[in-house]
């Protein structure tokens, strides 16, 4: 039996705490690891599995960090070698001086190298949130290095781009991105505000009512750890989580304009790619809405995308449906390799 399933069972038959019986644990004896990829490069990392079985790397979020993955490590590393690591500019090994280096492209490029030096020519690649961007740029960049992927709550370019232009809600629920670069003295995403308020907007941002169960940031270990990695450096800010807004290749396109939708339409439609990708989306996401990830206009590029919907999850879909997440990364993974 799997060890996993085994240890949930034993919680709920002796009634501990039913809820955390389905937590996404901090777990405090992962080891952290670091591997030099470039001169530049160091990669923080924790991992859990046989390295000999096939590598799935997971990509956190804004405003999160490698241990996020910890139920997932646990969960997937009876078959598989499960690898978080830290996003560019979270560790300091880490923190590229150009805004160029955090584009996808670069990544993109990292992540190949990290896996090679782990033994890996092709590896599972899972992504969430800005993580989940640099997994879609990874898809069309390094396609030859990767089995598939999974990408849980991050649009997808090109579907985002006609959903924008053709939704004002869309329009309206990524204005932060804005405020972000702008860094304009009192708005609520400047660094001076966010460290003189305790970080109020990314409170509030990740810990308010979704109207659905957080179990990540319902224990209270991980909210201090993440909340002390804010505080320890407004470089991890700064550099790791703001510099991510303005490498992005596309801004939020303006609807007064075409040319964005043109590009994104003809990359797309001479870009495709035979690699299969499963999305995850909660749709209670205040930030991105359903039609960024639209199945019919992602299989113009990516003709093997499978698109699920999750009507009771919002934008932390990783942490609410853990179990749900990691059995359908399983499954295709399975599928994959058979």
């Amino acid at each position: 039996m799997n060890i996993g399933y085994f240890f949930r069972l034993m919680c709920l038959l002796a009634g501990a705490f039913p809820v955390f019986a389905q937590a996404n644990p901090f777990v405090p004896n992962f080891e952290d690891r670091y591997l030099r990829v470039e001169s530049d490069v160091t990669i923080r990392y924790i991992q859990k599995g046989n390295p000999e079985n096939p590598l799935i790397l997971f990509l956190h979020g804004n405003p999160e960090y490698r241990k996020t993955w910890s139920f997932y490590l646990n969960e997937l590393s009876d078959e598989y070698f499960t690898v978080a690591i830290d996003l560019p500019g979270v560790y300091a090994g880490w923190r590229p001086e150009s805004v160029r280096d955090h584009g996808y492209k670069p990544v993109a490029n990292v992540l190949v190298e990290f896996a090679r030096r782990l033994g890996h020519e092709k590896f599972y690649l899972v992504g969430h949130d800005a993580g989940g961007y640099y997994a879609w740029g990874a898809v069309y960049s390094v396609t030859q290095n990767l089995l598939g992927a999974s990408i849980l709550n991050s649009s997808h370019p090109y579907a985002f781009s006609v959903e924008y232009f053709n939704n004002p809600a869309q329009q309206r629920s990524v204005r932060y991105q804005s405020e972000i670069k702008a860094q304009e003295p009192g708005n609520r995403w400047n660094l001076d505000f966010l460290f003189e308020n305790d970080f109020s907007t990314f409170k509030e941002h990740m810990f308010r009512d979704y109207g659905v169960r957080n179990y990540f940031y319902e224990n209270d270990g991980n909210k201090l750890e993440i909340e002390w990695l804010w505080r320890s450096d407004r470089a991890v800010v700064r550099n790791g989580y703001f510099n991510f807004y303005h490498s992005l290749d596309m801004p939020p396109p303006n609807p007064n304009k075409i040319s964005g939708k043109l590009f994104w339409g003809l990359f797309h439609l001479t870009s495709v790619k035979q690699l299969p990708v499963r999305v995850f989306f909660g749709t209670r996401d205040f930030d991105l809405l359903p039609g960024s990830v639209d199945e019919r206009l992602i299989k113009k590029s990516l003709p093997r995308a499978e698109v699920f919907l999750y009507p009771d999850a919002s934008h932390w879909i990783l942490h609410e449906k853990p179990f749900e997440v990691a059995h359908g990364i399983r499954e295709h993974l399975k599928r994959i390799l058979r």
